[in-house]
């Protein structure tokens, strides 16, 4: 069985890796570090994720569902981070204040700590996000179709245009996907997917 599991964690990092400027990642595995520190086993959706950027190549950003917060007794995104960057471009109230708006919002914050403008970030930026029906359309949109308002997805890659944005979801067999499970942004525009 351990055999399985790590074959399945070799062919999903294929496509992933396992690191990140010499940084061995275990994305799931972070995810379930995520999940202890929160106190929040099952509910979806959390997300983590980690940068080459100087400076912040040991952090691990962090990210939760408005579902997952409220769980983890955590304060609703509006009122941790009233002031922040990106914003869900949802128009309703269940497509807002994602993980990954969240796991974003973590980043430029962290970016900001160490004094870096966002013309000189450069590197990878990795998020895994613990969702197998992958990343939703709001948080996607924009990146398809350009005349679409911009998904907190493309607001990251156009604040920081010159950063690779490479973002994963853990799979489970049987679960319909209803958005995208991997893919890399660049600019603000899919590079592969």
């Amino acid at each position: 069985v351990e055999n399985t599991r790590l074959d399945k964690l070799r062919a999903r990092n294929a496509f992933y890796g396992t690191k990140v400027d010499d940084v061995v990642w275990d994305a799931s595995e972070e995810l379930s570090n995520l999940r202890r520190k929160w106190k929040v086993p099952e509910t979806d959706t959390i997300a983590v994720g980690k940068t080459n950027v100087p400076g912040l190549e040991g952090k691990v950003f962090e990210g939760g569902s408005p579902k997952v917060r409220k769980e983890a007794g955590l304060s609703d995104l509006d009122d941790a981070f009233p002031d922040r960057e990106i914003r869900s471009s949802g128009k309703i109230s269940s497509a807002t204040r994602h993980a990954e708006e969240n796991v974003a919002n973590d980043f430029i914050n962290a970016i900001k700590e160490v004094g870096l403008e966002a013309e000189n970030v450069t590197g990878t930026f990795k998020i895994h996000q613990s969702n197998p029906k992958g990343v939703c359309p709001t948080c996607l949109s924009g990146l398809g179709n350009p005349a679409k308002p911009s998904g907190v997805i493309k607001q990251l890659g156009e604040m920081f245009p010159k950063l690779r944005i490479e973002v994963t979801s853990e799979v489970v067999e049987g679960v319909k996907v209803n958005g995208r499970l991997q893919f890399i942004v660049e600019n603000g525009k899919y590079v592969k997917n």
